[in-house]
C-alpha cells in the first residue's frame, strides 16, 4: 500500500504538500553545527555549549526529533571520510543523549563524508569537519485512500477548507 507524506498538516496548504515521495524536499530547516578536530570524532569541550543549546531547543519543541548529518573535510580516502563522518554523527547523538537526558529515539544519524563542504573554496578546511544538527520535519503519513478522501472533501462546493 502506498502512503502519502504530508509535511504541512494545515488544510489550506495540504494540496501543495501531498507527495508520493516520502523524501520530498521541505522548507529549509535551521541547523546548528558541531565542529571537530582533524581526523577526530571526539567532541571538544568548546562544543559542549552547542549541544546544551540543542537540549534547550528540544525542551521547547516538546520532544521533536533531530537529524544529525556528519561531514568531513576532503583530506584522505573517501571510505575513511564516510566512516569518520558517521562516527561524528553518532558521537553527537551520544552527547545529546547524555546532556539532554534523552534516548536516541527520534535522533537519526547519517554520514555524508566530504560530499557537501561548508567551505567549498577550501575543501580541506576545518569548517567542513562538522555535524549538522537539524530539527526533523514533522511528518504524518496516511494511506492513499485517506489522502484522496481528504483532497476530495476539500474540493466540495461550500467547503472552506476549515
Amino acid at each position: 500500500m502506498k502512503t502519502f507524506t504530508i509535511v504541512d498538516t494545515s488544510v489550506t496548504k495540504l494540496r501543495s504538500t501531498v507527495s508520493l515521495n516520502p523524501n520530498c524536499p521541505s522548507e529549509p530547516r535551521p541547523q546548528i553545527n558541531v565542529f571537530f578536530e582533524f581526523g577526530s570524532a571526539s567532541i571538544g569541550s568548546s562544543q559542549l555549549p552547542v549541544i546544551r543549546t540543542v537540549c534547550s531547543a528540544m525542551g521547547e519543541m516538546g520532544g521533536g526529533g533531530f537529524d544529525l548529518i556528519g561531514h568531513s573535510d576532503s583530506a584522505g580516502e573517501r571510505d575513511y571520510n564516510d566512516v569518520l563522518s558517521l562516527r561524528r554523527a553518532i558521537s553527537v547523538r551520544r552527547a545529546m543523549e547524555k546532556e539532554c537526558n534523552v534516548t536516541g529515539k527520534g535522533i537519526s544519524v547519517a554520514g555524508a563524508g566530504a560530499r557537501t563542504p561548508l567551505e567549498q573554496d577550501d575543501p580541506e578546511g576545518g569548517m567542513n569537519r562538522r555535524v549538522e544538527i537539524r530539527a526533523a520535519p514533522v511528518v504524518q503519513t496516511m494511506t492513499a485512500t485517506g489522502a484522496m478522501t481528504l483532497l476530495q472533501n476539500m474540493d466540495t462546493p461550500g467547503n472552506s477548507g476549515q
